[in-house]
């Protein structure tokens, strides 16, 4: 109330006239100084207004965090409004969630081409090139998948039953208002399902890259000698001599000198092929125990953050709100989540590094026989991401330069290939 008097005088100040629809007043800098009576009752109405207002507010706040209490209590529904894959049967109150089986069919597609290795964009593709309806507003004619709602889907909670409130905190940001609520939608698919696809999103990076025919296999794991940064992917058509391998510093004039361009075909084939004896060792320990591990370790940890972020904004909330016991009891409960998220990261973390395998080099086949069956089939996605997936796995990084490369595997143990890298 006060904000609004001084900007009531400010007004006057200056010489603006203000006309109230509420008491159909007129008020000028002149009225005010004839009848100061004016400015009183102008006080009050403010007054009067401000508290009606608040009271509305109080009174919706209140109604909503009522509905939230309920929904964590009875699983109540509190809107008819829900995810494209669920409907509502019945009113709020007295219906329920349930799910419309085509829909969660295909969200259920995406999480696992998620984990597999594809990219949304490539989900995308697949979908539309396959005509599958969307729904929503996009089930209008013309419509099509977009991969941001496909993102949307793949980092919603809501796939394994869980609803987290939002609300506005002090300054007007966005954030969680409340401690989530598991159990509130039906769960299409379960929460180790969901970290493991956040994960593989992570690792792959969501908007990085236009997949082509042929996809650059070696995306993210070669380094330019002569600065350490990544080498990028270009595709000089058929004429200026097809794909090649550049400093990305250099292309962009960035401070590396290092300028020489690469046949990408090449690199590729010395990498898959320079592993040698490796190959085996390395495909089979990295399916087996130590890849399950790593999976599961990063599962938890995305976890843990995800629990952390929740704390922060509801602890924003409790300081913004001035506290009370009802929050206070969500931070704690939070508290004891985080707690246990960090034990049972720090428990599979331990598995992790004990699953690493004494002698890595000592296993066996898989990366050649997908390679063979990519190259039979370039755009076959599934098969390309596959690759990757493996190749990722058996080495670190490799530096290239122009008399060879050096490739680091995934136990720490080097080699080195030699050739001519041509020109520019």
């Amino acid at each position: 109330m006060v904000d609004a008097l001084e900007l009531f005088l400010g007004l006057t100040r200056n010489g603006i006239t203000i006309v109230t629809l509420t008491d159909q007043r007129v008020y000028s800098r002149a009225s005010l100084r004839a009848d100061q009576t004016q400015l009183i009752i102008s006080i009050v109405v403010m007054s009067r207004a401000h508290e009606e207002s608040a009271l509305k507010s109080k009174r919706v706040s209140d109604a909503w965090a009522a509905k939230r209490q309920r929904a964590a209590d009875d699983k109540q529904a509190m809107t008819a409004r829900c995810p494209g894959w669920l409907e509502l049967v019945g009113g709020p109150k007295s219906g329920e969630y349930r799910e419309i089986t085509k829909h969660v069919e295909i969200v259920q597609k995406m999480f696992a081409d998620t984990i597999a290795g594809l990219g949304r964009r490539s989900i995308q593709a697949k979908l539309n090139a396959d005509e599958v309806p969307t729904w929503g507003t996009g089930k209008k004619k013309g419509q099509y998948w977009h991969d941001s709602y496909i993102a949307k889907i793949l980092s919603n909670p809501a796939t394994f039953g869980r609803y987290v409130p939002r609300g506005k905190l002090a300054g007007g940001s966005d954030a969680t208002a409340e401690a989530a609520i598991d159990g509130y939608f039906p769960a299409i698919i379960d929460e180790e399902t969901f970290w493991a696809a956040q994960v593989a999103s992570k690792a792959r990076g969501f908007g990085k890259g236009t997949p082509g025919r042929r996809k650059n296999l070696l995306s993210g794991l070669v380094r330019c000698e002569a600065c350490g940064s990544n080498m990028i992917f270009i595709d000089k058509m058929v004429r200026g001599g097809g794909h090649k391998l550049r400093c990305g510093r250099a292309h962009a004039s960035a401070g590396c000198d290092h300028r020489t361009m690469y046949d990408y075909k090449k690199v590729e084939l010395a990498v898959v092929f320079g592993l040698g004896q490796r190959r085996k060792a390395l495909i089979d320990a990295a399916t087996d125990r130590q890849s399950q591990a790593q999976a599961a370790l990063s599962a938890a940890q995305a976890r843990r953050e995800a629990i952390e972020r929740q704390l922060d904004n509801l602890i924003q909330l409790v300081q913004a709100s001035g506290g009370g016991s009802r929050l206070g009891k969500q931070v704690q409960a939070l508290e004891a989540e985080l707690e246990a998220a960090e034990t049972e990261a720090a428990k599979l973390d331990r598995a992790y590094r004990q699953s690493r395998p004494a002698d890595i080099d000592e296993a066996a086949a898989g990366l050649k026989v997908v390679y063979d069956s990519l190259n039979a089939d370039p755009d076959d996605l599934a098969v390309r991401a596959a690759f990757q997936q493996r190749l990722k796995l058996l080495v670190a990084h490799v530096v290239l330069g122009p008399t060879g490369f050096v490739a680091t595997h995934s136990d720490g143990s080097t080699s080195r290939t030699s050739f001519a890298g041509p020109r520019r």
